[in-house]
């Protein structure tokens, strides 16, 4: 029952092979990679937010390794879309990212799940805020642009985008973010750069114009477990609810033999 429910819903059960077909630079160590299916079948419809597990061939260690990474894009029935971070080889965990980013071209082949998740919208017609930091910022961009695509309530729902990252050359998926600001008068973004000369350091709800944050609106929350943190206690200090508060931690995973 379950694997004839994932296919009529354009999704699978296990592993299906899917071919790089485009890969985009981002920053210096974060690339884009888009993956369509070898089959030519359809995709699903997922929800922005949702992630997909990958299984490569890691030369270097000479077995396959699975990860998982947020979609950082909305559904378009052509392609999955992953962003990922290139992480320091020093570390075990770093051998995916590194094959991934270094190794795999367009062309070659890489086994996907069925994308899951529940870190998604839950309220389309609230102000939505979105806090991200560095990597995290992948499927605030689905989330992101997913809203958009929506029939927009009357009035539109505002929709804050508050990310923090190093610099400006640190700052993924910055044009995207900058386009559907522009074409969308609802959306009101922040950048906070911490490593900035003026206004920069330690990211805190205090620099935060109060427009961007209302006691109405569902907060969500991506990055490392430490940003998590600080940021869920300011907006709890502002007696915003714990169920007005999503969040998905971001971190490595270790090696799993396969």
């Amino acid at each position: 029952m379950y694997a004839q429910l994932m296919q009529e819903q354009g999704g699978w059960s296990g592993w299906r092979e899917f071919t790089l077909v485009k890969k985009v630079a981002e920053t210096a160590n974060v690339s884009s990679l888009y993956l369509a299916p070898t089959d030519a079948l359809a995709l699903p419809a997922y929800r922005p937010g949702q992630y997909i597990s990958i299984r490569v061939q890691v030369p270097s260690l000479g077995y396959k390794q699975p990860r998982q990474y947020s979609l950082s894009t909305a559904p378009n029935g052509q392609f999955f879309r992953i962003t990922v971070k290139e992480e320091s080889l020093a570390q075990a965990p770093g051998y995916v990212s590194s094959t991934l980013h270094h190794q795999m071209q367009v062309g070659d082949r890489v086994e996907v799940s069925a994308p899951m998740g529940d870190f998604t919208v839950k309220d389309a017609t609230k102000h939505n805020v979105f806090i991200s930091a560095g990597i995290g910022i992948t499927p605030m961009v689905a989330l992101l642009e997913g809203l958009t695509q929506m029939p927009t309530s009357q009035p539109p729902a505002a929709i804050s985008f508050i990310h923090v990252t190093q610099d400006a050359a640190h700052y993924a998926l910055r044009e995207e973010v900058t386009r559907l600001a522009e074409h969308h008068s609802r959306v009101k973004t922040l950048i906070h750069y911490s490593q900035a000369l003026t206004g920069g350091g330690r990211f805190t709800l205090e620099s935060v114009p109060p427009s961007l944050l209302t006691d109405n609106a569902d907060y969500y929350l991506c990055g490392p477990a430490g940003f998590i943190q600080a940021v869920s206690a300011d907006l709890l200090k502002r007696d915003i609810s714990p169920h007005q508060i999503s969040h998905e931690v971001f971190s490595t995973g270790g090696l799993t033999p396969s």
